[in-house]
């Protein structure tokens, strides 16, 4: 199952929500208080990521962080097409 720990006014994290909804994946979220909360700063967060920024992306054992790499992570894992992170290097180079 995934997760994401997410603050809804973050950018980093939409690009993530967006990316799951068009590849029609079921995640479960954990709102994190960022703002005025600072919960991205507590323990239980800082053990998922050490550095205490969102977003952070759980696929059953799997834990990551930094947006770009999870998006590259659900591309190449749950886009069957290949459109969203293609084999080819040119292509890939498009996205």
């Amino acid at each position: 199952m995934i997760t994401l720990y997410d603050f809804e006014l973050s950018g980093n994290c939409y690009k993530l929500r967006l990316l799951m909804s068009i590849l029609k994946l079921r995640y479960d979220i954990i709102p994190v208080d960022f703002y005025p909360g600072r919960q991205h700063k507590s323990d239980w967060f800082l053990r998922l990521n050490p550095f205490g920024q969102l977003p952070v992306l759980r696929d059953d054992d799997r834990v990551l962080s930094d947006s770009g790499a999870i998006l590259a992570y659900l591309a190449k894992k749950y886009d069957a097409t290949g459109l969203w992170f293609p084999d080819d290097p040119a292509l890939t180079a498009e996205v």
